[in-house]
């Protein structure tokens, strides 16, 4: 959910951050590089 988040926030020109656990961010690095393409921080937890 965090891409379409990540989406939506930038389509309304909101901040966004996004916060996963260090192994789903490792298994979903292509979500986490698209997050940063459309502006979205994200952030270890």
């Amino acid at each position: 959910h965090g891409l379409a988040t990540a989406s939506a926030c930038a389509k309304l020109g909101l901040e966004c951050t996004v916060f996963m656990a260090a192994k789903d961010m490792d298994r979903q690095s292509s979500n986490v590089r698209l997050m940063k393409l459309v502006g979205a921080k994200s952030e270890k937890i």
